[in-house]
């Protein structure tokens, strides 16, 4: 147990060095390279991983970044 506590750590650490924590849909669409439509429908449909903060949907950066290493959504 120990060394999931020190994984989840090391990929926060990692995450935070860009300060913020989540991304726009639209930022993240152009991360991946589709439209910013296509990224609300790929939220819309749950495969594209979300959070709804109020009226926004912003996508966290570790949940981004374990689906587009084959984790899922």
């Amino acid at each position: 147990m120990k060394d999931s506590s020190v994984q989840k750590h090391s990929s926060l650490t990692k995450v935070q060095q860009g300060k913020r924590l989540c991304l726009t849909v639209p930022e993240a669409a152009e991360m991946l390279g589709i439209s910013r439509n296509h990224a609300y429908e790929l939220v819309r449909q749950n495969q594209l991983p979300s959070v709804k903060l109020g009226n926004r949907i912003v996508i966290p950066k570790i949940r981004l970044e374990k689906f587009l290493e084959g984790g899922g959504a």
